[in-house]
């Protein structure tokens, strides 16, 4: 499963309640892992507190954003940080 790292500030936000977390490319994570985006494709998304999952699609305002998965918000364990970016950078250069 492909780990991309968020701002889980960074969301679209819909009248109905809804959210998507920005799945931003070129910026913090690789360009290359561009390439890898599908729509539907669940993904880990993280950030130096907590991670979930999330199935991708294309945005309204972002190009690619990630609804999350109900259930699978988690706090990182120690350590677990350091390897969702391990995943991130590996799967940019085709590692995986």
């Amino acid at each position: 499963m492909l780990a991309f790292y968020v701002d889980y500030n960074s969301r679209e936000r819909f009248p109905d309640g809804r959210q998507a977390i920005h799945v931003a490319i070129g910026t913090i994570n690789p360009p290359s892992l561009e390439n890898k985006l599908t729509v539907g494709l669940r993904a880990t998304l993280y950030d130096e507190e907590i991670k979930c999952v999330g199935i991708l699609r294309r945005g309204k305002y972002y190009d690619w954003v990630a609804d999350i998965v109900p259930g699978t918000v988690r706090d990182l364990s120690r350590g677990e940080f350091n390897r969702l970016r391990s995943i991130t950078r590996r799967s940019a250069f085709g590692i995986v």
